[in-house]
């Protein structure tokens, strides 16, 4: 699961978690009010409903954590990203269909499109732009060269 699937998949239970404790907290009014009624016979339910809504608050607790950290790093990485951009690492980052490796980078690269591991060395010796394929499991395919640098303002 990708970074932004992550971030959506937590947000989602997040989104789960509060409407669930709404009704939780609705339910536990309700055994209240038959407590007051009826007597001790519902402190089992309670004492259920209890635990179950200790248990959501902790899950969203969780999810509210870690949301925080991505956060907190976010602007490390988005000033990090800005350096890496001036420091002349011109990018762009696709992703390609579900049948293909996980993503596809291309890269303004001298030095990778001058590697020795390239398969075909570049046919414009001024051309610096490669193409990396990122697969699933982390691994990378070979760079290999393809056309001239476009320009993405």
């Amino acid at each position: 699961m990708d970074l932004m699937s992550t971030i959506a998949t937590l947000d989602s239970h997040y989104l789960v978690l509060d409407n669930e404790l709404q009704e939780i907290n609705k339910d536990r009014a309700y055994l209240k009010e038959l407590t007051k009624r009826y007597g001790s016979c519902w402190d089992k339910a309670m004492k259920q409903l209890n635990t179950l809504k200790a248990e959501k608050e902790r899950h969203k607790k969780e999810i509210t954590a870690v949301l925080n950290l991505f956060k907190m790093h976010l602007p490390a990485a988005k000033g990090l990203c800005r350096k890496l951009q001036r420091n002349g690492s011109n990018l762009v980052v696709q992703k390609v269909p579900s049948d293909q490796p996980d993503f596809m980078l291309t890269v303004d690269s001298a030095i990778l499109a001058n590697s020795t591991s390239n398969s075909q060395p570049p046919s414009d010796p001024h051309n610096t732009t490669v193409t990396l394929f990122r697969l699933p499991d982390g691994d990378s395919r070979q760079p290999r060269s393809i056309s001239p640098p476009r320009h993405h303002r």
